[in-house]
Parts: C-alpha cells; structure tokens; sequence
C-alpha cells in the first residue's frame, strides 16, 4: 500500500498540481486522510504521534511520506515561478505584465505607478489588498501558498517572501528562526523544488527533535547510522511483526502502565513491581524477561559475532567466549582473544542499550571501554597491547556506526560486516518485539520462530565450543 502511494499516487497529483488549483480545504482533507492512512497502515496510533516521522525522508529516519498539502503548494509556486522567470521572451512579459494588472487593482494603483517592490510586497501578503477587485487568479493562489508555508500557526516554514535583487522578483526563504536566509533567483529554478524540498526537512527535523525531545530519541540515533532505517523503504530482513512494532515503539508509544493518562491506574511494573512500567524497563531491565529473553537476545548476538570470529582473519588467536579469567579480576568479557605471539589481547563485550538520544548509547560505549581497561590494567603493565572493543547495537535495531570498526578489529572482513550488519539489527528488533510482547501478555503468549536473524542455541555449551583451526598444508 505504501509503494502504491509512493509510486503511482504521490507523482501523479504532483504533475497534476502543477496547473491546476485545487481548494486549500480540500487539500487539507486529502492530507489529513493520507497521514492518518499512514499511521493505521504502520500500526502508529492516530491521535498523539507526531506528523514529522511520517513525513521525514527515510535517511532521516522518518517514514519518507511527504504531505499532500505541502507538495501541491510547493508544486504550485514553483511551476509560477518558472514562468515569471522563463528564458522564452513572450511568457515572461505575458505573466509579469499580468502581475502588474493583478497589484494595480488589488492595491487601488495606477499602473504606472507600479514597482517591482509593489508585487514582491503583494505576493508576500505585506500590503492590504482587495481580493475582490480582480477576481481569483494564479498570483491570489501564491499569495495563499505564502501565507500557507510559512505565515500561519502551523506553518512549516519560519519565513516564505518575495524580494527584489537586481530588479527582478526573487524568493527568500528561511527554515527555522536560527537558521540562515536563502534567496533564490532565476539562475535557480531548475533546482528550486528540490531547494524548497530540502528547507522543509530541516525545518520537520528541527521542529521534531527540538518540540518533541521524548518521541524523536530513537531518531536522533538512526541519523548517525542511515542504514538502520532501510527496510522502511525496501521491506528488508524485517518481519511483518516488526514493522508493526518498531514504529510504536520509535515514538516510544507502545502500551504500558508508564504511558497511560489514567491517574486512577498504577504506573508500577506488572511483573516485577518496579515503579515505573516504562518501554525501557520492559525492553531492557525487567526481572521477568531478564533470565530468558534479555539474555537470549544477547547471546544471539554473541553466537553470531563468535561464528564470524572464527572463519575471520583472526581465526589462529586463542578464543574465550563468556568466561572469568585468571588474573587480578573478576570480569567475565564476552569475548577474549589472545595473539599467537602472546603480545596482543582483544577484549570484545556485547551491549544492547535503549536508544534514549546519541549521548546515552555513547555513554554505554564509554562504559564499555573504561570497564574493561581498568579492569585489565595488569596486562598493559605487563607490555601486553590491550583492545577494548565494544559491540552496540540499539535494542529497537540501529546499529552503533563505532560497532564497524570493533567487528573488523575482531578479524571480520569489511564486506561480511557490512554484510551481517541489517541481520544482527533485524536478530535484536526480533527478540525485543518477543520480550514485550511475553511481558504483556505472560505465559499465554508463545513465540513464533524468528524469520530474519538469529536464534540463540539452548544451553551454554556453544560458549565453549571452538572449531578447529585448519590443518597446515604440508610442504
């Protein structure tokens, strides 16, 4: 449905809004019927969830459906401006004398006082006018676009207007009210949709992250690493069941006693009794799903990371997969490996965190790095060359751009890490989507095979398990 809409719907109304002009109110509806389409088709509740993810191009980590409402008047001032500004002679004058005829009436002028500054002014809706002295033309319409983008309580834009530069109408344009003015003139028409287009993002991505901090956390985190966000657009190793929760889950509106307005309702856990039955406790900290399923989705991290370190470049380093080890502590990294030579150790942990913004994932990576160096500060003292290299990835599947370079320091080539990264993201969002769902619903829900990812084998015996180094070939 959502290709559907994308290929055949969107571009055909677009060419369409090129000449025509439809009712704003109209419009108003047709969007406020898509948007509202969207969100049922993604599960997304109706009321509450913010426009801005579903209108967000998806490298941006949105859903990359523009408004209907936005697209026709941008589409509309564009194709104007393209014949104000025509490199044909005849279409040029016919529009801009037309123009002049429009302020002449509108503003009670006589034509020859006319200014070039008059219809920047009255395109920009700066001068009272009166609408019925002319009638309903294409120049009204800009003056309805304008005020639409950019002068109204809900507008997308700070400021839409027209200026003069070097006698000639150009367009002014500024996203947000900290960002800087652009001015386009007709040496940029041929660009200019895809200027306005791009305005329109930021000021969307400004108003979300800065408006709504709460629901735009998990975004800020797919922004470092586009990639974790692809399957919105291509379907990619991700089940139908995911789709219906990750986005919920996103905007962190998934159904929990934390999230309710009800004040008569307790906000304490229904399994642990913990204060607060928040999406992260669910998906991260609860004692219910802490012993089977949090752990099962690390180990199913593990498990694979451990399979590639074995057939990696690294294979002929001893391997310790989730073991203390003999020395001055008590530290049990997930993975540990030792260079034939000795000189070289490489300590590797799994962290699967909640996405709360950029700074708290760093701050998991962080604690990650200061674990493990301080608690094997014996080895650098006996000149081993120490490597911590923590594993993250975002427990509603966004990969930590950082893991890269851990995976390859493993001994993992860089193809079959790029490779295996959608897998391990899609293995994490399958089992996250497993533990609420067991944590809603209790012993009565009972859980499908994963379809993209990775189980985690039973027992704890794979940790021990080490294939067989290769036998060297005979001389």
């Amino acid at each position: 449905m959502l290709d559907c809409l994308k290929t055949f719907v969107f571009p055909k109304l677009t060419d369409m809004y090129g000449n025509s002009i439809p009712k704003i109110t109209e419009l108003k509806v047709l969007a406020n019927m898509v948007m509202r389409g969207i969100k049922i088709i993604h599960r997304i509740p109706v009321k509450g969830s913010p426009l801005e993810y579903i209108q967000l191009p998806v490298g941006k980590g949105g859903l990359g459906v523009a408004c209907p409402n936005i697209t026709a008047l941008t589409t509309f001032l564009v194709s104007t401006l393209k014949k104000l500004w025509s490199e044909d002679p005849y279409i040029r004058r016919l529009y801009r004398e037309y123009l002049t005829v429009v302020v002449q009436y509108e503003l009670g002028k006589r034509k020859e006082d006319v200014t070039i500054h008059d219809s920047a002014s009255y395109l920009s809706n700066e001068l009272p006018s009166k609408k019925d002295a002319f009638g309903y033309n294409c120049y009204a319409r800009v003056k309805e676009v304008c005020r639409g983008l950019s002068q109204n309580q809900d507008s997308p834009l700070h400021k839409l207007k027209f200026t003069v530069v070097n006698h000639n109408l150009a367009l002014l344009v500024q996203a947000t009210e900290s960002s800087s003015q652009k001015v386009y003139t007709e040496l940029d028409i041929k660009r200019l949709q895809k200027n306005l287009k791009n305005q329109f993002i930021t000021a969307q991505l400004h108003r979300f992250l800065v408006e709504k901090p709460v629901k735009s956390q998990v975004v800020k985190v797919i922004q470092q690493h586009p990639q974790s966000n692809s399957f919105v657009r291509t379907g990619g190793k991700v089940s139908l069941a995911c789709h219906n929760f990750v986005h919920r889950a996103r905007l962190n509106m998934l159904s929990c006693n934390y999230n309710t307005f009800d004040k008569t309702q307790s906000k304490s856990c229904r399994r642990c009794g913990y204060m607060n039955e928040s999406q992260t406790h669910i998906l991260q900290s609860c004692t219910y799903g802490m012993a089977n399923f949090i752990t099962a989705r690390h180990d199913a991290v593990l498990h694979k990371v451990k399979s590639m370190v074995e057939k990696g470049g690294k294979k002929d380093w001893s391997l310790t997969i989730d073991e203390e080890l003999p020395g001055y502590t008590r530290l049990r990294p997930d993975i540990y490996m030792q260079s034939p030579d000795k000189k070289s150790v490489l300590i590797a942990d799994v962290s699967i965190p909640y996405e709360n913004g950029i700074e708290a994932i760093q701050e998991s990576w962080n604690k990650k790095m200061l674990k493990y160096e301080e608690g094997f500060k014996h080895l650098k003292d006996q000149g081993i060359q120490l490597t911590a290299l923590p594993i993250i990835i975002g427990l509603l599947g966004t990969w930590w751009t950082p893991t890269t370079n851990s995976l390859m320091e493993l001994g993992i080539s860089k193809a079959a890490t790029r490779k295996i990264t959608p897998e391990l993201c899609s293995t994490v969002l399958e089992h996250s989507k497993n533990i609420y769902w067991k944590h809603i619903f209790g012993d009565s829900y009972k859980p499908v095979p994963i379809r993209y990812g990775f189980e985690t084998p039973e027992g704890n015996q794979w940790k021990k398990e080490r294939k067989p180094l290769p036998e060297p070939l005979n001389a």
